[in-house]
């Protein structure tokens, strides 16, 4: 009879270990999922924000392209309008020294 009482409660015992290990086993599956669950919301909001930064890129490099376009203007006009200026100066240079010289054959 002592031997049926100790392999009850031995059954019981390992019953009951298996339970708790069970319900261990359930409470960290329940943790990893909400985990899983928090870093694919982070992951997912990651990702709304890198979608926004590449379209924030996206309107910059734009903007940048057509500031660059304006600059290569501006540059050309620039380049123009010294080369007038050159050719203004050298006209007036050759006018001066017309005058001067009508100036002196005049008198």
């Amino acid at each position: 009879m002592t031997a049926v009482l100790l392999g009850s409660g031995l059954a019981g015992s390992s019953a009951g270990d298996l339970q708790s290990q069970i319900v261990a086993g359930k409470s960290a599956a329940s943790s990893l999922k909400s985990q899983i669950a928090a870093d694919s919301a982070q992951i997912r909001q990651t990702g709304h924000g890198l979608a926004d930064a590449n379209r924030r890129l996206g309107a910059l490099q734009q903007q940048l392209s057509a500031r660059e376009a304006q600059l290569r203007t501006v540059q050309t006009r620039l380049l123009a309008a010294r080369n007038r200026l050159v050719d203004l100066e050298n006209q007036l240079e050759r006018a001066t020294r017309a005058l001067a010289a009508n100036l002196v054959a005049d008198y």
